[in-house]
């Protein structure tokens, strides 16, 4: 078999990396080269897409014909969406939202100290599963502390984990696989040390199976379908998710009332979950930077005061300007 879930554990053969690597590239090419434009790109040169308000169960968003939101998150793609003659692209996002909103809901105070702080939660979460506070940002370990801070949320079990970090280090030569019994020891770390969170996905669990359905923050429902062997991983995870579009939603309603009050065009030309993507002109680039950033936070401040917001805001030529 030449199947890819094969063939992954055996990267380290330059032969089969190659292969590997091949495939991905083809199917990129296949999927957004020239056939996308072939097929989406109207006569003016732009690409129009039909958004859906509610197009996931938790309240995000959803892209279609084509979908904007699975452009590859790279220079090398979305460099290819250009600005109008005259105007720039504004692209603003939402640093670390779902662990900010994780936080936040669960009142995890190692968590919401990191971001108080501004630290890297990623790299502190790593000292302290591993109990080394010498390990740098380069280092390999901090990949792991990412997948935690990231997945639990989603519930990551230790043979999930496991075969994450194995196929990591395979990516990138490393010859070592880990094992589930490693895997349970970092995610019992992790629990020690983000008590709150260990107690949200308790709870959650247990108000999912009484009630059938969770809220978001801003009180959304979300039913739940107990016959689904998933639905304890959704019940901990669409409040988290499911507050994030909430959160979003009630930025761009607030961007839109802003520009109506000040005359100005309502500039946004795509959204990609925790990303606004707008168009404005070049002389008012800065202006729109500002009221962008300003709408962005305060969504944030007023759905979840907690935890301290950050957004990052980035402007040029071209979609892929933010690295």
């Amino acid at each position: 078999s030449t199947a890819a879930d094969v063939l992954e554990p055996y990267r380290d053969n330059e032969i089969v990396q190659r292969v590997l690597e091949f495939r991905k590239a083809a199917k990129l090419a296949g999927t957004y080269g020239r056939k996308f434009l072939e097929k989406h790109q109207e006569a003016d040169g732009r690409i129009y897409s039909h958004y859906w308000t509610y197009g996931a169960q938790s309240g995000r968003m959803a892209s279609s014909d084509p979908n904007l939101q699975n452009i590859p998150n790279s220079p090398e793609f979305r460099s290819g969406f250009v600005a109008a003659p005259g105007h720039k692209l504004i692209v603003a996002d939402y640093s670390q939202q779902e662990s900010r909103i994780t936080a936040a809901i669960s009142n995890d105070q190692f968590l919401l100290d990191l971001f108080e702080h501004d630290k890297d939660i990623h790299l502190m979460v790593t000292w302290e599963v591993y109990e080394d506070n010498t390990i740098t940002k380069d280092d390999p370990r901090r990949f792991l502390g990412k997948t935690l801070n990231l997945a639990i949320p989603y519930g990551l079990a230790a043979p999930s984990l496991a075969k994450r970090v194995t196929q990591w280090n395979h990516q990138r030569g490393i010859n070592r696989s880990f094992s589930v019994a490693e895997a349970q020891k970092l995610i019992d770390s992790y629990f020690k040390t983000c008590r709150g969170v260990r107690a949200y996905i308790d709870t959650q669990r247990l108000r999912g199976q009484r009630d059938g359905r969770v809220t978001t923050r801003l009180g959304r429902v979300i039913h739940l379908n107990l016959y689904n062997d998933q639905w304890m991983n959704i019940a901990i995870n669409a409040p988290i998710q499911g507050g994030a579009a909430d959160q979003m939603k009630m930025a761009l309603v607030s961007l839109f009332r802003r520009c109506q009050e000040q005359g100005l065009e309502f500039p946004v030309v795509t959204v990609v979950h925790d990303e606004i993507v707008a168009e404005v002109p070049t002389e008012q680039t800065a202006l729109y930077s500002d009221l962008i950033e300003r709408c962005m936070l305060e969504a944030g401040e007023r759905l979840y005061p907690e935890v301290v917001w950050k957004v990052g805001v980035d402007d040029g030529d071209n979609w892929g300007v933010k690295e």
